[in-house]
């Protein structure tokens, strides 16, 4: 959404000029709105991914356990084993689900939007020097 500025002649007066000034930064304000509109959107479909993720982990995590429980029950008795090994292959997924969920983790919010007002800010100050 890239609209041209008001053209600025040279026998404008501070009141057009500034008019000029004023109309180009609601631009890049609303331009900037939207941006962070869609980045909001996707840090929090980044967040709900890690949030799923986790959950798997603790339902993983937690069969795992509570199988491998069961085995440490009956190693007194036989058939320990192949419940030791279906306990220990519950927290595979788990493992799998914990990376997925770390590196869904947005790391810093906002970063992008950040930057390009840190652009806009000093183009601001340039255009109006």
């Amino acid at each position: 959404m890239k609209t041209a500025p008001l053209p600025i002649e040279a026998k404008a007066s501070t009141g057009e000029v500034l008019e000029g000034v004023l109309h180009d930064a609601r631009e890049l304000l609303r331009a900037e709105l939207l941006l962070a509109k869609e980045e909001f959107r996707r840090e929090v479909l980044a967040a709900r991914r890690s949030l799923v993720a986790f959950v798997l982990v603790v339902v993983f995590s937690s069969t795992g356990l509570a199988v491998l429980l069961v085995a440490l029950a009956m190693s007194f008795a036989p058939g320990a084993v192949p419940l030791a090994i279906v306990g220990a292959s519950a927290f595979v997924p788990a493992l799998i689900a914990a990376g997925v969920g770390i590196k869904s983790l947005p790391t810093r919010l906002f970063h992008e939007t950040g930057r390009r007002l840190e652009n806009d800010v000093a183009s601001l100050k340039e255009h109006l020097t």
